[in-house]
Order: C-alpha cells, then sequence, then structure tokens
C-alpha cells in the first residue's frame, strides 16, 4: 500500500502525502452504531475549557 502511495504522489508535499494516507487508512475502519468510542481530553481544566472546549464537547 505505502508503494502505491509513494509512487502517485512523488510531486506532492509532506503534509499532502500525510493527508492521502490518512484519508486511506480511514476507508478500512469498521463504524458500526453499536460500538463504544471514547474521547481523551487532556489539559482541559482552565476556565477557558469551561467556556470554550467543554460546551463543543
Amino acid at each position: 500500500m505505502s508503494e502505491e502511495i509513494s509512487e502517485e504522489t512523488s510531486e506532492l508535499s509532506a503534509l499532502e502525502k500525510g493527508n492521502l494516507i490518512v484519508r486511506e487508512s480511514c476507508c478500512f475502519l469498521d463504524m458500526n452504531e453499536n460500538t463504544r468510542n471514547i474521547l481523551v481530553v487532556f489539559g482541559a481544566s482552565g476556565d477557558l475549557a469551561q467556556k470554550k472546549i467543554y460546551p463543543t464537547l
């Protein structure tokens, strides 16, 4: 898989190559409604977190 990516993206920037790899790897994820997910937020303990981060979650 990585050989295919390197051949096709020889003219792309490193950021574009990384984005392509992420997009291709996401295709293999089995998204099922019965699957439980966990979101861990580190370093969100201050006043700004309370005002901005927590409401968005």
